[in-house]
């Protein structure tokens, strides 16, 4: 993630969410770097094609990660990055 995209990220996380951390009460997040998930099917079989961009959301108190939608944040367009996996 660059830190523009963080910055996005932040800004739009500060928008919409309100709150502490819905496992430990704390308020104590952090914006991770971008993750892929590889999208599978009921059975657990890994299905080929396009991955879905996340923003992660991690709470530094009890490490709770939450996953957000990095297209609809207007963090990345639809279709960026495709076919690049993240560490």
């Amino acid at each position: 993630m660059t830190e523009e995209q963080r910055a996005d990220a932040i800004q739009a996380l500060k928008a919409k969410v309100r709150g502490p951390c819905p496992l430990c009460g704390k308020y104590a997040f952090e914006v991770a770097d971008l993750a892929h998930v590889i999208p599978h099917d009921p059975s657990g079989a890994i299905v080929l094609g396009p991955t879905i961009p996340l923003v992660m959301v991690m709470c530094k108190h009890c490490n709770l990660v939450l996953p957000f939608a990095a297209v609809p944040m207007g963090v990345m367009k639809a279709g960026e990055g495709q076919g690049e996996m993240q560490p």
